[in-house]
Protein backbone atom coordinates (compact mmCIF):
# COMPACT_ATOMS: atom_id res chain seq x y z
CA UNK A 1 0.00 0.00 0.00
CA UNK A 2 3.34 2.52 -0.03
CA UNK A 3 2.06 3.46 -3.31
CA UNK A 4 -1.60 4.08 -3.32
CA UNK A 5 -4.13 6.00 -0.72
CA UNK A 6 -5.26 4.54 2.43
CA UNK A 7 -8.11 6.22 2.11
CA UNK A 8 -9.32 5.75 -1.27
CA UNK A 9 -7.10 2.92 -2.74
CA UNK A 10 -6.64 4.86 -5.80
CA UNK A 11 -2.86 5.78 -7.03
CA UNK A 12 -1.00 8.24 -4.16
CA UNK A 13 1.77 11.24 -5.57
CA UNK A 14 4.28 8.69 -5.69
CA UNK A 15 3.26 6.40 -7.87
CA UNK A 16 1.46 9.35 -9.69
CA UNK A 17 5.11 10.73 -10.34
CA UNK A 18 7.00 7.39 -11.17
CA UNK A 19 4.02 7.09 -14.13
CA UNK A 20 4.42 10.20 -15.25
CA UNK A 21 8.36 10.03 -15.53
CA UNK A 22 7.75 6.31 -17.36
CA UNK A 23 5.48 8.48 -19.91
CA UNK A 24 8.01 11.08 -20.77
CA UNK A 25 10.75 8.14 -20.80
CA UNK A 26 11.85 6.45 -23.91
CA UNK A 27 9.22 7.99 -26.15
CA UNK A 28 6.41 5.75 -23.98
CA UNK A 29 3.75 7.41 -25.49
CA UNK A 30 3.45 9.52 -28.45
CA UNK A 31 1.04 11.81 -26.85
CA UNK A 32 -0.30 11.63 -23.42
CA UNK A 33 -2.89 14.54 -20.57
CA UNK A 34 -2.89 15.79 -17.35
CA UNK A 35 -6.07 16.02 -15.83
CA UNK A 36 -6.28 18.31 -12.61
CA UNK A 37 -9.82 17.34 -10.77
CA UNK A 38 -10.50 19.59 -7.77
CA UNK A 39 -13.79 18.61 -5.96
CA UNK A 40 -15.85 22.36 -5.64
CA UNK A 41 -17.99 22.83 -2.63
CA UNK A 42 -16.50 19.83 -0.75
CA UNK A 43 -14.65 21.90 2.56
CA UNK A 44 -18.20 23.03 2.67
CA UNK A 45 -19.72 19.00 2.94
CA UNK A 46 -17.12 18.17 5.01
CA UNK A 47 -17.84 20.89 7.63
CA UNK A 48 -21.25 20.77 7.31
CA UNK A 49 -21.76 16.94 7.41
CA UNK A 50 -18.09 16.15 9.75
CA UNK A 51 -14.92 14.23 8.50
CA UNK A 52 -17.17 10.65 8.19
CA UNK A 53 -18.84 11.93 5.37
CA UNK A 54 -16.34 13.95 3.65
CA UNK A 55 -14.67 10.32 3.80
CA UNK A 56 -17.09 8.67 2.35
CA UNK A 57 -17.31 11.50 0.08
CA UNK A 58 -13.88 11.12 -1.43
CA UNK A 59 -14.49 7.17 -1.61
CA UNK A 60 -17.28 7.34 -4.05
CA UNK A 61 -15.70 10.03 -5.95
CA UNK A 62 -12.51 8.10 -6.41
CA UNK A 63 -14.49 5.12 -7.72
CA UNK A 64 -16.45 7.32 -9.94
CA UNK A 65 -13.33 8.43 -11.21
CA UNK A 66 -11.46 5.34 -11.70
CA UNK A 67 -14.27 3.59 -13.28
CA UNK A 68 -14.54 6.50 -15.62
CA UNK A 69 -10.85 6.74 -16.79
CA UNK A 70 -10.34 2.64 -16.95
CA UNK A 71 -7.92 1.62 -19.31
CA UNK A 72 -7.51 4.84 -20.77
CA UNK A 73 -4.46 6.22 -17.79
CA UNK A 74 -4.41 5.72 -14.15
CA UNK A 75 -5.93 8.03 -11.44
CA UNK A 76 -4.19 9.32 -8.15
CA UNK A 77 -5.44 11.11 -5.30
CA UNK A 78 -2.65 13.51 -4.89
CA UNK A 79 -4.48 15.77 -1.66
CA UNK A 80 -7.32 16.65 0.66
CA UNK A 81 -9.41 17.02 -2.33
CA UNK A 82 -7.56 16.97 -5.12
CA UNK A 83 -7.19 14.19 -7.95
CA UNK A 84 -4.84 13.84 -10.85
CA UNK A 85 -5.44 11.87 -14.07
CA UNK A 86 -2.94 10.74 -16.50
CA UNK A 87 -4.64 9.76 -19.63
CA UNK A 88 -2.36 7.96 -21.61
CA UNK A 89 -4.47 6.41 -24.69
CA UNK A 90 -4.41 8.18 -27.48
CA UNK A 91 -7.39 10.91 -27.21
CA UNK A 92 -7.30 14.27 -29.08
CA UNK A 93 -8.90 17.38 -27.83
CA UNK A 94 -12.31 16.50 -28.39
CA UNK A 95 -12.22 13.52 -26.47
CA UNK A 96 -10.47 15.14 -23.61
CA UNK A 97 -12.91 17.36 -23.20
CA UNK A 98 -16.04 14.67 -23.45
CA UNK A 99 -13.91 12.66 -21.04
CA UNK A 100 -13.45 16.11 -18.79
CA UNK A 101 -17.42 16.86 -18.87
CA UNK A 102 -18.25 13.03 -18.13
CA UNK A 103 -15.43 13.38 -15.27
CA UNK A 104 -17.65 16.77 -14.03
CA UNK A 105 -20.81 15.11 -14.23
CA UNK A 106 -20.06 12.13 -12.46
CA UNK A 107 -18.60 14.07 -9.63
CA UNK A 108 -21.97 16.26 -9.56
CA UNK A 109 -23.78 13.38 -8.87
CA UNK A 110 -25.53 13.76 -5.47
CA UNK A 111 -23.23 11.17 -2.68
CA UNK A 112 -25.93 9.74 -0.18
CA UNK A 113 -24.56 9.61 3.25
CA UNK A 114 -26.56 8.35 6.33
CA UNK A 115 -30.15 10.26 5.47
CA UNK A 116 -28.88 13.44 3.62
CA UNK A 117 -27.53 13.91 -0.16
CA UNK A 118 -24.42 15.36 -0.87
CA UNK A 119 -23.70 17.63 -3.73
CA UNK A 120 -20.43 18.20 -4.42
CA UNK A 121 -18.74 18.85 -7.97
CA UNK A 122 -15.44 18.84 -9.90
CA UNK A 123 -13.08 21.53 -11.56
CA UNK A 124 -10.94 20.38 -14.26
CA UNK A 125 -7.71 21.45 -15.66
CA UNK A 126 -5.88 19.60 -18.68
CA UNK A 127 -2.68 19.89 -20.23
CA UNK A 128 -1.72 17.47 -23.09
CA UNK A 129 2.05 16.51 -23.39
CA UNK A 130 4.05 17.48 -25.42
CA UNK A 131 2.61 20.39 -26.94
CA UNK A 132 1.75 22.18 -23.57
CA UNK A 133 5.00 20.61 -21.63
CA UNK A 134 7.86 18.20 -22.44
CA UNK A 135 8.68 17.29 -18.71
CA UNK A 136 6.85 16.58 -15.77
CA UNK A 137 7.17 19.99 -14.06
CA UNK A 138 6.00 21.77 -16.85
CA UNK A 139 2.94 19.61 -17.57
CA UNK A 140 1.77 19.79 -14.24
CA UNK A 141 2.18 23.10 -14.27
CA UNK A 142 0.25 23.56 -17.14
CA UNK A 143 -2.12 21.45 -15.90
CA UNK A 144 -2.39 23.54 -12.34
CA UNK A 145 -3.12 27.35 -15.06
CA UNK A 146 -5.57 25.33 -16.73
CA UNK A 147 -7.47 24.34 -13.42
CA UNK A 148 -7.71 27.23 -11.42
CA UNK A 149 -9.04 28.93 -15.36
CA UNK A 150 -11.72 26.87 -14.84
CA UNK A 151 -12.09 28.06 -11.07
CA UNK A 152 -11.68 31.42 -11.76
CA UNK A 153 -14.26 31.29 -14.89
CA UNK A 154 -16.89 29.87 -13.01
CA UNK A 155 -15.73 26.30 -11.75
CA UNK A 156 -17.62 22.86 -12.37
CA UNK A 157 -15.97 23.07 -15.84
CA UNK A 158 -12.56 22.02 -17.33
CA UNK A 159 -10.25 23.87 -19.40
CA UNK A 160 -7.27 23.26 -21.75
CA UNK A 161 -4.21 24.78 -20.49
CA UNK A 162 -3.84 26.70 -24.55
CA UNK A 163 -7.55 28.61 -22.85
CA UNK A 164 -5.60 29.91 -19.98
CA UNK A 165 -1.87 30.78 -21.20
Amino acid sequence: MATHDKLTGLANREKFETALDRAFGVGRYSNFAIMFIDLDKFKKANDAYGHHAGDAVLKIVADRLNERIGDKGLVARVGGDEFVALVTSDIDEEELRWLADELIEDCSKPIRFEKSDIQIGASIGIALAPRDGAAPDAIMKAADSALYHSKRTGRGRASLWKEAA
